[in-house]
């Protein structure tokens, strides 16, 4: 079939079927295919949304938290109707004590949640909407709570401010922080707890041997309120007292301490770069390039590894853990470092007042190798001593104790749910939230 060109000057073939309508004709064709693809795009701006009232909450531990709403949206509009589950974690819980709440959106979309409680120990945690393939979260904050009790599992003291987060104790008195940095601590004379003076949004705090002292805006102050010593440089990160003297650490990890015969600070001899240190008992040692070294600047003891990772001392003798978590010791009769019986793959210790012990296998172990006391649970997690005594918490946070009569570990009267304890100079103390 031969195309010719008419007198129009088209071409045409022989049957006189025109070569532009049938262009024509296809060219008109190719629209439809674009109408079909663009359906789909059309459909996905009906999924469901789901966003909280706030992108974000705060409540206080043993208080709760009001007025929570959860909104679900098509396009912008409120979606009725909708079924939507709220869960809680963390120990944050609902009025009734559960964890989880569903409801059906109203006509503005929304659902309102029963008032949400906030644990004792506060904490951060998450709250999280779904409705079928939708989800949404929010974040949510609570500050902690915290009651300081004595070793019978009475409360210590009396007013106490309900809102403790850490102690220390040395035996004769107890300081505490609450959540909003400050100290405390009981009166001797009427066992009232009582702001330490000039005691606010403190860093950090340390009481031993009688003494106490607080770090507050880079500086050191001792119990009256007062700046501890001379010549401060204003950058101390953080401090320990053995009641005798006070070291501390600053931003440049150079240790200071304050010279008894002027109160004046001073750099430690070859205390820079420091990673570790220790005061106890009128003794100090720092950590620098995994070796321990005395406050006179000088190695500690022969024939150290060269891989401690951490310290500890009581003025007479000195523990470390390697990197392998094994634990050694200075010899006392010619002053080597060698390894504790037993102290490998350890997960604590603890030496003070004359005592030393150490953790592994969740089992209390003595400084000689040897299981301390009888019938261990095999479930601790941390320890402390006085070299009297020693405490221990288990995986349920329930504190333990040797009975001094028999040598049976045994739980500690009240001491559940426990957020820190403290156990020093014959004292002891535990913390633990107002509520559960």
């Amino acid at each position: 079939m031969t195309p010719s060109l008419n007198r129009d000057g088209i071409f045409v073939d022989d049957d006189g079927v025109k070569r532009r309508t049938i262009l024509a004709g296809a060219a008109w064709s190719i629209p439809v295919i674009s109408v079909v693809t663009a359906a789909p795009a059309f459909a996905a701006t009906t999924d469901l949304k789901l966003a909280f009232d706030k992108s974000s909450y705060s409540g206080e531990g043993c208080k709760t938290i009001t007025g929570v709403k959860v909104t679900a949206t098509r396009n912008g509009v409120a979606a009725a109707g909708e079924s939507v589950t709220v869960t809680l974690a963390d120990g944050y819980t609902f009025s009734d004590g559960s964890t989880s709440y569903t409801a059906t959106t109203g006509s503005d979309g929304s659902i309102s949640l029963p008032d949400i409680k906030v644990p004792g120990r506060g904490g951060n945690s998450t709250f999280s909407a779904t409705s079928g393939s939708a989800s949404t979260n929010a974040t949510v904050s609570g500050k902690p709570t915290g009651q300081v009790y004595a070793s019978d599992g009475s409360l210590y003291g009396t007013d106490q401010p309900n809102s403790f987060t850490s102690i220390q104790t040395t035996g004769k008195t107890v300081w505490a922080m609450d959540s909003d940095k400050n100290v405390w601590y009981v009166n001797s004379y009427d066992g009232k707890w009582t702001k330490v003076t000039n005691a606010t949004d403190v860093t950090q705090y340390s009481v031993n041997g009688g003494g106490a002292t607080y770090l507050k805006g880079g500086k050191v102050y001792n119990s009256e309120g007062s700046l501890y010593g001379t010549d401060q440089p204003g950058t101390f990160s953080k401090i320990q007292t053995d009641g005798k003297t006070v070291w501390a650490i600053d931003s440049d990890s150079t240790l200071w301490s304050v010279d008894s015969y002027d109160g004046k600070w001073s750099k430690v001899t070859g205390g820079t770069n420091i990673s570790a240190y220790s005061l106890n008992g009128g003794g100090g040692n720092y950590l620098k390039d995994k070796k321990v070294y005395s406050s006179d600047g000088q190695l500690y003891g022969k024939t150290q590894p060269g891989t401690f990772t951490s310290i500890q001392t009581d003025g007479a003798t000195v523990w470390a853990v390697d990197s392998d978590n094994t634990v050694w010791s200075v010899g006392s009769y010619d002053g080597t470092w060698a390894k504790v019986k037993n102290a490998t793959s350890v997960s604590g210790y603890s030496v003070n007042g004359g005592g030393a012990n150490f953790l592994t296998a969740n089992k209390v172990y003595s400084g000689d190798g040897e299981l301390y006391g009888k019938s261990q649970p095999g479930t601790f997690t941390s320890i402390q001593t006085d070299g009297k005594t020693v405490w221990a918490i288990d995986s349920d946070k329930t504190i333990w104790t040797v009975n001094s009569y028999d040598g049976t570990w045994a739980k500690v009267k009240n001491a559940t749910n426990v957020s820190g304890f403290s156990l020093d100079g014959g004292g002891a103390a535990f913390l633990k939230p107002a509520c559960s």
